[in-house]
């Protein structure tokens, strides 16, 4: 399911209610975040952000997909880019690492809200899947034009890589960036098509 409501085409005034909620979002949590407090972070009165947005629900939702739309641009950006198919890797990963810290986003763990960054469950799923679909089109890609090879269809790959990704976010700060980059070593190395000279002895 999507929303339909893309990055570029949201008006002003959403936008800055959004800026205004996750500040207010990331200062309070989101049992203590009323919608009083998103107005006047936004500054608005209460009655002029119900025009825009339901209730603190419809807001989170909103940020998640814009969430969403920031990350899969920043990896097609990094995916697009130049260099060997491990450096590509590393960076599409360290692009979604830093769309998931953005500033402001990550909330506090509370018991009420359905994962650490406080995403609907539907909301987090419809990204996975984007995700994915970049990845393995890229894969699927690099794989007809000769760059890399592929052991798994794209879209498992894609799958696994995501999960990868995930098991690697759980680890302390310090060990994620290194594990990102013999990730994304290992991948692009395991990828990439053997020289046919390197297996002659």
């Amino acid at each position: 399911m999507t929303s339909g409501i893309r990055v570029g085409e949201r008006d002003p005034k959403r936008r800055v209610i959004l800026a205004a909620a996750r500040t207010a979002l990331a200062r309070n949590g989101f049992r203590r975040c009323s919608m009083e407090m998103i107005a006047r972070q936004a500054g608005m009165s209460r009655p002029a952000l119900y025009l825009h947005f339901a209730n603190r629900e419809a807001i989170l939702r909103a940020l998640g997909l814009e969430q969403t739309e920031r990350a899969e641009q920043a990896l097609r950006a990094a995916l697009q880019g130049k260099g060997r198919v491990e450096d590509r890797l590393a960076a599409a990963f360290a692009a979604l690492r830093d769309a998931s810290a953005e500033p402001g986003w990550a909330l506090p763990q509370e018991a009420d809200l359905p994962d650490r960054h406080g995403v609907p469950p539907d909301v987090a799923q419809e990204g996975q899947a984007r995700l994915c679909a970049v990845l393995a089109d890229w894969l699927r890609t690099e794989a007809v034009a000769g760059r890399l090879r592929l052991a798994l269809p794209p879209d498992h790959a894609a799958e696994v890589m995501l999960a990868a990704l995930r098991g690697i976010a759980t680890l302390p700060p310090p060990e994620v960036n290194r594990a990102l980059r013999s990730l994304a070593q290992m991948l692009g190395r395991g990828l990439t098509p053997l020289d046919p000279g390197a297996l002659t002895p």
